[in-house]
């Protein structure tokens, strides 16, 4: 006798709704927030793992690879692994992308290359110095 596997449904997305006391903006490096979003979910890393990949446009997230990337055991891919980590986690917890701090750090950098190929990286380099400078 043959026994047929059942095909698993796929999980529903759930997005838990904004969570009390949480930042607009953490200050705390990407693996601590993430850390911090899983703890405050209640849920488990296979389920985190689910949710945010139900959440994710196009990539699958493994619960242990957020758990070795919270745990800071497995360094965060820069640019756009990043961001679509960001923009699920975003989308899964009812937050903005810019929650995350490398998120904002990116922006950032992509502002300052798209303003300086416009009027100048030494114009760009100045104003920079002026504002360490105000705010030393």
């Amino acid at each position: 006798m043959r026994l047929e596997s059942a095909a698993v449904p796929p999980r529903r997305q759930r997005s838990v709704s904004r969570i009390d006391g949480l930042p607009d903006r953490s200050k705390k490096p990407f693996a601590q927030a993430l850390s911090d979003l899983k703890r405050a979910s209640g849920w488990g890393w296979r389920d985190f793992g689910e949710q945010v990949s139900a959440h994710s446009r196009d990539r699958t997230y493994t619960f242990a690879y957020l758990q070795q990337v919270a745990e800071g055991k497995k360094p965060l891919a820069p640019g756009e692994a990043m961001w679509a980590l960001a923009e699920a986690c975003a989308s899964c917890f009812g937050i903005q992308p810019t929650y995350f701090r490398e998120y904002r750090e990116h922006i950032a950098a992509e502002e300052a290359a798209k303003l300086a190929r416009r009027i100048g990286l030494d114009e760009v380099l100045a104003a920079l110095d002026e504002l360490k400078r105000r705010n030393s």
